[in-house]
């Protein structure tokens, strides 16, 4: 056999290897949709029926855990939530019109066995007291335990 010949199949086997393995076991944010929400469009049948909030096919996590309005980062998965690992925190960093240096948010995934794709990260309470705030810019990036960026995505303007 030639080196050319030999040098082909090598190339050619190590791109179909690439091809096949590079994104085994990877998150990718298929899409990220900022948001202000009021209590109605997060409020459920049940939850009139029970004292406690339910919980839909999402995974919900906010800033304030007992205030429901805010600013949600709904966040779009090419897989479901359940495939990532267990304490996956949503770094959330966003610029308002009020602030011009960075501001980053840290919330804990908490609801991990969902089979939706999709996560709704709120800014509520005192950090996005209403909706006439103005985001100008965000980046979301989902981080392991062992602080490994698992995805990230940002906004035009980061």
């Amino acid at each position: 056999m030639s080196i050319n010949k030999v040098i082909t199949v090598f190339l050619s086997t190590s791109v179909l290897i690439t091809c096949c393995f590079q994104n085994l076991g990877a998150t990718v944010i298929k899409n990220i949709y900022p948001e202000y929400l009021e209590d109605a469009r997060l409020d459920r049948i049940y939850d009139y029926f029970s004292d406690k909030e339910t919980i839909g096919p999402w995974a919900i996590c906010r800033t304030h855990s007992d205030v429901k309005e805010g600013l949600y980062f709904i966040i779009i998965l090419d897989h479901s939530i359940n495939m990532l690992p267990k304490q996956t925190v949503i770094k959330i960093n966003i610029i308002s019109t009020e602030n011009s240096e960075p501001i980053t948010y840290n919330l804990t995934l908490q609801n991990i066995s969902l089979k939706s794709k999709e996560i709704y990260a709120g800014l509520t309470g005192t950090d996005w007291p209403d909706e006439n705030k103005n985001l100008l810019a965000w980046k979301v990036a989902l981080i392991s335990e062992d602080k490994i960026v698992l995805a990230e995505r940002k906004s035009y303007l980061w």
